[in-house]
């Protein structure tokens, strides 16, 4: 007679996925590839993604919000989310006029008022500096005076208006001015 062929089954493992705060986001499993869907304000966290119920039951590999499970036992996958964070920018009009805006990392704040070009004849808003300051417009150069958001630091800071004070030579200042 001939022998029977013996076969070995192919081991089979179940993965389970969760999120762990479905108010921060959700997860979906496919085969083996779980998607991870943040609510807004939040993301995958950037120190801990993800963590498997039992140590060596699998191995996980990230491609940001997807992850492709290698399970070697039955398992249990969690996503987790955190919230993404902001920063605080505070525009200082003239040392008693402030507004604080929340600003979340990674973008720039939002630009409160148009500035004006200086003129000899007029007041008016020039943009913001980072620092206090008095000065002919001429010798300002050391300092960094933002008239758009685009080329401000995305980082917590304290701005101050600048003017134009007109009449007579064109003068840059941080603080309020009479008209």
């Amino acid at each position: 007679g001939t022998l029977p062929k013996l076969y070995k089954k192919a081991a089979s493992y179940t993965i389970t996925a969760q999120s762990n705060n479905t108010n921060y986001g959700t997860v979906s499993l496919s085969g083996t590839t779980i998607t991870a869907t943040p609510k807004t304000g939040y993301r995958v966290s950037t120190t801990t993604p993800y963590t498997i119920s039992l140590p060596g039951s699998a191995t996980v590999t990230q491609n940001g919000n997807t992850f492709t499970v290698t399970p070697s036992a039955n398992t249990t996958i969690t996503i987790n989310f955190e919230a993404i964070p902001q920063y605080t920018v505070t525009w200082d009009v003239n040392g008693d006029q402030s507004v604080t805006t929340q600003v979340t990392e990674g973008s720039k704040p939002t630009f409160p008022a148009t500035p004006s070009s200086c003129d000899a004849t007029s007041n008016t808003f020039y943009g913001w500096a980072t620092a206090t300051w008095y000065g002919k417009i001429n010798d300002v150069s050391a300092k960094t005076i933002y008239t758009s958001a685009d080329n401000m630091p995305a980082e917590a800071a304290t701005y101050y208006a600048v003017f134009c004070e007109g009449g007579g030579g064109t003068v840059l200042i941080n603080e309020s001015f009479d008209n």
